[in-house]
């Protein structure tokens, strides 16, 4: 039975992995500067959180993962945006009902059983340039000027 749900929650991650959606970012221009914050952040705007330390201690703030930059951000008292400076001091952050991990990088648990954990790395990545076509769309054709 247990394999089964391992299995279903696999084959549900694949597929999730697959949905992408591309945001233009022109040469010359700072992405973190144009692109929309949903393109650059899990939740739509800070949330309450907590941070466990791995000394046994806590903190309370309004987190949001930036994984343009994978970067866990939070606001502090003054209203600044601020990323955690040691990742490495942190067990783990629970941001709403989402449970996050460093492990080179953030990732974020998915699924846990007894000592197993699934986790998700969700990152923006560079994709090749490609000329404009008809109607703007993207093509691979070298004649198009």
């Amino acid at each position: 039975m247990s394999r089964r749900i391992l299995l279903a929650v696999c084959v549900f991650c694949m597929h999730a992995a697959n949905a992408q959606k591309e945001y233009p970012v022109k040469a010359g221009e700072i992405p973190n500067e144009v692109l929309p914050n949903e393109a650059m952040y899990v939740f739509p705007a800070f949330t309450e959180g907590v941070a466990w330390f791995k000394n046994g201690t806590s903190s309370t703030q309004r987190f949001n993962y930036n994984f343009l930059l994978d970067e866990m951000h939070f606001i502090n008292e003054g209203g600044d945006t601020l990323a955690i400076a040691d990742p490495l001091l942190i067990s783990y952050l629970v941001i709403d009902s989402l449970r996050f991990y460093f492990d080179n990088g953030y990732v974020r648990e998915i699924f846990k059983k007894g000592d197993y954990k699934l986790a998700l790395k969700q990152q923006m990545v560079q994709i090749p340039y490609k000329k404009r076509g008809g109607y703007d769309m993207p093509t691979e054709t070298g004649s198009i000027e």
